[in-house]
């Protein structure tokens, strides 16, 4: 976990998961017992939180190729499961002790948007194509945290959806510091999307206090 504090004082707990991993979920319960904050945050948006308890409950949800490669590479390093138990743990906890809980990430229309501002049509054709091959691709790595960035960056080869990701982490960046101005948060993100949040932190003059 990287703590910093921000321009206004406060803090934040910014912790990297390793998406849909279920020992994950461990971790986060653990640095939770010894971290008092006033809002959690997680990395999607204020649609999927609401719906965060219903996928819990369901009995199977679908998945598109990526994710169903995704979980195939991922598998070797425990139990994979959507929705990513790390953030029921973080959505439990805060809603136990009356605690605020927000999703950071763009909601569906300023996705949209950011999508066709940022990858092109050829690029979406050329995605679609590269994904059909995906179930058959086994990325090399010696760590779950290795393996969510090798991943990042296959699915996101082409330029406009790199883009698209850097602008995730704009957006959440931002919404994290209009969130901290008066309160301490912990906040969960993508393993692959911390190092790139912290970069934009940083720029802003935030002072890391320990990792």
């Amino acid at each position: 976990m990287r703590i910093f504090s921000t321009d206004k004082g406060t803090k934040v707990h910014l912790m990297g998961v390793v998406k849909g991993l279920v020992s994950e979920s461990d971790k986060v319960k653990e640095t939770l017992e010894e971290v008092p904050f006033q809002i959690g945050t997680l990395p999607i948006s204020k649609e999927d939180l609401v719906g965060l308890d219903s996928l819990e409950r369901l009995p199977e949800i679908s998945m598109s190729t990526p994710e169903i490669a995704y979980a195939r590479n991922l598998q070797r390093y425990g139990e994979v499961r959507i929705p990513p138990p790390s953030y029921i743990v973080l959505l439990e906890h805060c809603r136990t002790n009356s605690i605020r809980i927000e999703g950071i990430d763009m909601d569906d229309e300023h996705f949209t948007s950011a999508f066709c501002k940022h990858i092109s049509g050829s690029e979406l054709i050329r995605q679609s194509m590269w994904e059909k091959r995906l179930l058959k691709k086994v990325v090399e790595s010696d760590s779950p945290e290795e393996f969510a960035t090798r991943w990042d960056k296959l699915i996101n080869k082409y330029k406009g959806y790199q883009r698209l990701e850097a602008h995730r982490e704009m957006v959440m960046s931002k919404n994290m510091r209009k969130l901290s101005r008066n309160s301490d948060l912990f906040s969960i993100v993508e393993v692959e999307r911390i190092q790139g949040i912290m970069s934009i932190m940083k720029g802003w003059g935030w002072k890391e206090l320990s990792r």
